[in-house]
């Protein structure tokens, strides 16, 4: 709840004041009788020290939470703004009617009927909506969601947030359309709270207890998105010693939690795990059962045949974090598309934020070495940018060869290198002044590129490139967000 400190949500790098537009009622005369009435009209009050004052679990969907607020000043009403969890299994169909229903749980202000017309139906005067998700990529994919629904231009502004504090949308100020909500009304009573004694100890044994805390968490989380991942590899993506990684691991294993198969010694969820990550995203076990379970079948054919390849993926993430680069894995993110009754589905190994800001798809591919292999892998990306919804996406393989080859189809927004390559670097990035143009040319990378303009494709070129020139095509893409914009507390004078 630290997380949903009301500034930093709307607050940009260029805004320190952050305002929201509030009810004010002044006293006024009719122009032609003399009567008296009441004008009611939207002011932009400052709200740099809003508090949060309240937090109401909700007990019906859609919403999970109602948070209250207040302006840290003693005036005006309290701000009602609903709050929405959306995990890495989301569809957009969850997000398109989140403002239709916002009135079955928030209550309008009366007072709205009674603005002046061009407030009432300006499209600067929109409630609020609160989005928090696990992680970068699934606030992301939010984002895409809620920008190619209809709800976007359906009077509302959203704020998207990561559990990591990262605010990957920010809000404009918001509106105080509601006035209350219903069920639950109020928070709950101390005489209604019932005995938790129960719920607190199955948090300190079995399976809760194996990944209660941080590191542990973050070690079920290194096992889910890349399954086959040995020792050595979840303590580099936890950033702890492969002793304490051990240790961590220890408990998750002998609770079933965590399985150990494989030639590699590979950890992979097991039964505990599944139901674990099931809970944790607000899914059916089901869900997680199809994706995870396949690899609980001991030395079975998909195991052996996915094992060096998940290996593959989780090098690929480490080796880019090393130099510096928010990666991510992403096993269960699909991306997909519906166009004249064809399906384009793209389901990455991993993603990585790239600057100005751009969230890329990484694929690793260790199997595909022919021109026709190649061009089936990239055919998906390329049909993604055909249709006007383009991803950047990074290919890296074992060999130059394939690299060279991928570089060959000269597919927009796609660059390639081997696993060797991202490992040493050079990565390079590009050089741009006051935001404008390549001024220094470029810092050379290790990337594979062919321009149409190009007699050869070169191997000299940054990771960056195509996340700049992303930006430059579509300054209002889904694929934005931030490098690093945590929250913090603002400094009040």
């Amino acid at each position: 709840m630290a997380y949903l400190y009301l500034p930093q949500l709307w607050q940009s790098n260029l805004v320190t004041d952050p305002s929201c537009w509030v009810y004010r009622e002044r006293p006024d005369t009719y122009w032609r009788t003399g009567e008296p009435f009441t004008r009611v009209e939207l002011q932009a009050a400052d709200w740099s020290r809003g508090e949060m004052v309240a937090f109401h679990w909700m007990e019906k969907k859609p919403f999970d939470a109602v948070v209250s607020y207040r302006d840290g000043r003693g005036n005006g009403d309290l701000l009602h703004i609903p709050v929405l969890w959306r995990g890495d299994f989301q569809k957009p169909s969850e997000i398109e009617w989140a403002r239709h229903e916002m009135g079955d749980v928030l209550i309008e202000d009366q007072r709205w009927g009674r603005l002046l017309r061009n407030q009432s139906l300006s499209h600067d005067h929109c409630p609020g909506m609160i989005i928090c998700s696990p992680g970068r990529v699934s606030a992301a994919m939010a984002q895409r969601n809620w920008i190619e629904s209809w709800s976007i231009n359906d009077g509302t502004f959203v704020s998207i947030i990561d559990a990591q504090g990262q605010v990957v949308r920010a809000m404009p100020p918001p509106t105080d359309w509601w006035e209350d909500f219903y069920l639950p009304r109020h928070g709950l009573s101390l005489e209604e709270v019932k005995d938790v004694s129960r719920e607190v100890r199955l948090l300190m044994s079995g399976p809760y207890a194996a990944v209660n805390g941080v590191h542990s968490w973050m070690t079920l989380r290194a096992v889910d998105g890349s399954p086959g991942v040995n020792l050595e590899r979840v303590a580099e993506s936890v950033r702890v010693h492969s002793s304490v990684a051990g240790r961590l691991l220890r408990p998750m294993v002998e609770e079933k939690v965590l399985a150990v198969q494989g030639r590699g010694n590979g950890y992979y969820l097991d039964v505990s795990g599944r139901g674990l990550l099931a809970d944790s995203q607000r899914v059916t076990r089901a869900r997680t059962n199809r994706r995870w379970g396949v690899y609980a079948e001991k030395e079975g054919k998909y195991l052996h045949l996915q094992t060096r390849h998940n290996q593959g993926q989780a090098d690929v993430i480490r080796f880019l974090r090393r130099h510096g680069f928010n990666a991510y894995p992403t096993m269960g993110v699909v991306i997909e598309y519906w166009r004249n009754g064809r399906r384009i589905r793209v389901t990455p190994d991993a993603f990585v934020v790239l600057p100005p800001g751009v969230l890329v798809a990484v694929e690793y591919e260790r199997s595909a070495t022919s021109e026709k292999e190649v061009r089936e892998k990239a055919g998906k990306y390329l049909s993604l940018q055909e249709i006007g919804y383009p991803i950047p996406v990074l290919f890296i393989t074992e060999t130059v060869e394939a690299a060279e080859k991928l570089a060959g189809l000269r597919c927009p927004y796609l660059l390639a290198t081997t696993l060797e390559a991202v490992r040493e670097g050079p990565h390079g990035r590009v050089v741009f002044q006051d935001g404008v143009g390549v001024v220094g040319g470029v810092e050379e990378g290790c990337w594979w590129y062919w321009d149409e303009n190009m007699d050869a494709p070169t191997p000299y070129v940054p990771i960056d490139l195509w996340s700049h020139v992303y930006i430059e095509d579509a300054p209002n893409a889904v694929w934005r967000l931030p490098l690093d914009q945590p929250f913090q507390r603002a400094k009040l004078d």
